[in-house]
């Protein structure tokens, strides 16, 4: 039997990863999927995703009260709903009570992360097994394993409260702005507005830092040293990275995406032809499952490609 574990944020991940593991000393011979641990590098996320969904028997959801309205926890939701039975779907709220989740999570029967709770989703999971244990022999297997899943969870809750998110963006938007003609700059620069608003619009991601955004004319561009140290903050202060490379150029924005990346960031590029970037740029995005290169024809296309991924445009937005 497999149990897919969701998650989307701090405190979520961390019970994920705890709940994970204390499902397998419960429960012998129990296989449990969740992606910051199962992913391996290379692999297609979403392809991953859907793979791993139909050979799930049952899927519990880490739902925090930061969470709840995360783009990636409704999508993973919405694929769970097709993929799983909703018998077989169990919500679990850490402080948080089952009236406050909304829909579309609420259509889901939710348990408390409380003793209680938990017990209630062991019943559930043992009875969609192939071989259930009886309610006795369960009760004492819970008994022998809550201590240690309640004192993770304490843990949890002392290390989130000591390890707030200091993301103060969703996402940073690069761009070779100031290695443009000054011809091409205004036009290039309202490309990317709407690129901006297209991502807010289709992604959810609201809290977008990019540099151009207030700088009608290259003139008014910092000098290198000053801008390249405000980016770099930024950058450390968001949660994904984004480039549109429109053509081979030499531009800070590779700079950018290379600190991005050492930061193991998860990164989009959106470019005309991938061969345009830098080979170790390359490399990266191959190798690793938190980086996605798309390319695109025109403006027209990027909005539109923009528009499909919707929240699946991020690899691990959730973050």
């Amino acid at each position: 039997m497999k149990v897919f574990v969701s998650w989307s944020g701090t405190r979520s991940r961390l019970i994920a990863r705890e709940l994970s593991a204390w499902l397998k000393d419960v429960f012998q011979g129990i296989e449990t999927w969740m992606s910051e641990a199962d992913i391996k590098a290379g692999a297609r996320w979403a392809d991953k995703l859907s793979e791993e969904l139909q050979r799930s028997n049952f899927a519990v959801m880490c739902l925090t009260p930061e969470n709840m309205g995360s783009p990636w926890m409704l999508f993973e939701a919405g694929a769970i709903s097709r993929s799983v039975e909703r018998g077989g779907v169990v919500p679990y709220c850490y402080q948080l009570g089952i009236a406050e989740v909304p829909f579309p999570l609420s259509q889901f029967q939710g348990v408390v992360a409380d003793r209680e709770g938990t017990y209630k989703l062991l019943e559930s999971i043992n009875a969609v097994r192939q071989r259930t244990l009886p309610a006795d022999q369960l009760m004492r297997t819970f008994e022998r394993w809550w201590p240690d899943l309640e004192a993770r969870l304490a843990e949890v809750s002392a290390e989130s409260s000591n390890r707030a998110d200091v993301s103060k963006y969703d996402v940073f938007m690069a761009a070779p702005m100031a290695s443009l003609p000054a011809g091409d700059y205004a036009t290039f620069r309202l490309e990317m507005l709407n690129v901006i608003e297209q991502v807010k619009s289709s992604c959810g991601m609201q809290r977008i830092f990019f540099s151009g955004a207030d700088l009608e004319d290259p003139s008014q561009f910092q000098p290198a040293a000053v801008g390249a140290e405000e980016d770099f903050q930024a950058i450390r202060a968001s949660r994904n990275f984004m480039m549109v490379y429109p053509g081979k150029c030499l531009s800070s924005c590779l700079v950018e995406a290379g600190f991005a990346l050492s930061m193991r960031m998860p990164s989009v590029f959106m470019v005309r032809n991938r061969r345009d970037l830098p080979y170790m740029l390359q490399e990266v995005a191959q190798g690793r499952s938190n980086v996605h290169v798309f390319e695109y024809r025109d403006s027209e296309d990027l909005l539109r490609s923009i528009k499909n991924s919707g929240v699946r445009l991020f690899p691990d937005c959730r973050r």
